[in-house]
């Protein structure tokens, strides 16, 4: 079966279409980022240069005059110069914000270099427009299909326009060229998202190579600490939990049967917490030697969410005796937020701690909320 080249490419595909789902979903910031970036270089560039010929090229060049059709090119540039700047300043840019004012910017430019090449002078050749075109996939991180419904629609309507109103003897140059810029942007778009892709998921894999603890196979103490700070810092609405779950009378699994006993109930209970995550309801990390943290970021459910604890907590002991031939109990302690809390990190911590601590007072093998 893994000879079979229909197979083998359509596994190919499946995982290149998954890579790029995974990449505009988990790299939005750093997307958003580059955009605004890319937005607030291009827009100063251009402002500067038509700026440039605006009112430096006629000192230099005498009997030269400045288009009309280019003057729209200063306010346009500054008008997406302020946002870009503004957003460059902050540490968090929205990547809605971000991919909405690179369409704009794309549209609004390829607009004006259009009317720039076909009205002032219809007997002229094009030059401006194919060579923005052609750059299109260069300047912004777009989706492919953005990139190609954006530079198609630009190309048709500057063919349209070229076809209508500039003179016969430069129509087939100009709707060649444009033609011809259009295939290479769609084309060049390719191997440029394909780089992308492939630099994103070398970077994923060492990011979370570095984030996961190598025995539980799931996040480490500081990945799932940033992680569930940075749920409870965004004030998520709604019923969410964090649970610490703790193995009983660990150090006796050691001490008796020896630490490769200990590793197996450990990669146990990472392989029941790797499961649960698949959703994208839960995360969970490892915080210290068989003490775990669990978030569970929506709770609005029929059961309390003692109860999903209490089923997770069975199910690990369940996994600990079937994988490590050994019985273990697992104590939880359980902080559960109501829809107006707002509160800290530290605060949360403390308090599932606080319900842990007392569930190991009342006899262990129990979940417990504070």
């Amino acid at each position: 079966m893994d000879g079979n080249p229909e197979l083998a490419g359509r596994n190919t595909v499946k995982e290149l279409v998954q890579l790029r789902r995974t990449y505009f979903l988990q790299a939005r910031a750093s997307i958003a980022r580059d955009n605004i970036n890319a937005l607030f270089v291009a827009s100063l560039g251009i402002g500067l240069l038509s700026g440039f010929f605006l009112f430096l090229t006629p000192l230099l060049i005498p009997g030269w005059h400045f288009s009309n059709e280019y003057i729209p090119l200063i306010p346009l540039c500054v008008a997406f110069f302020i946002p870009a700047a503004v957003y460059r300043g902050r540490s968090q840019v929205p990547f809605t914000i971000a991919q909405a004012l690179s369409i704009l910017f794309v549209l609004a430019m390829g607009l004006n270099l259009i009317a720039i090449g076909v009205f002032p002078y219809p007997g002229d050749p094009e030059s401006l427009f194919p060579l923005y075109l052609a750059l299109i996939p260069a300047l912004f991180i777009l989706k492919q299909s953005q990139i190609i419904s954006l530079t198609g629609a630009l190309a048709a309507l500057d063919i349209i326009l070229t076809i209508r109103y500039k003179d016969s003897s430069v129509i087939s140059h100009d709707v060649f060229t444009v033609v011809a810029a259009f295939v290479f942007s769609a084309s060049v778009s390719f191997p440029i998202h394909s780089s992308r892709l492939k630099n994103f998921k070398v970077n994923k894999t060492l990011q979370d190579l570095s984030d996961t603890d190598s025995l539980s196979g799931i996040w480490n103490k500081q990945k799932i600490e940033t992680e569930v700070r940075e749920f409870i810092d965004s004030e998520p609405e709604g019923v969410w939990a964090v649970a610490i779950l703790d193995v009983d009378d660990f150090k006796r699994v050691n001490d008796v049967h020896g630490h490769d006993k200990g590793d197996k109930v450990v990669a146990s209970i990472g392989s029941q917490l790797k499961g649960i995550q698949k959703g994208g309801n839960f995360v969970a990390g490892r915080i210290g030697g068989d003490e775990f943290i669990v978030l569970c970021k929506d709770c609005k459910t029929d059961k309390n969410p003692v109860i999903i604890f209490e089923k997770l907590r069975t199910r690990i002991s369940s996994a600990i005796k079937e994988n490590a031939d050994i019985d273990l109990t697992i104590s939880v302690g359980l902080f559960i937020s109501e829809e107006s809390t707002q509160t800290s990190f530290e605060h949360v911590f403390k308090n599932a701690d606080r319900a842990l601590y007392e569930a190991k007072d009342r006899g262990k093998n129990i979940c417990v909320a504070y």
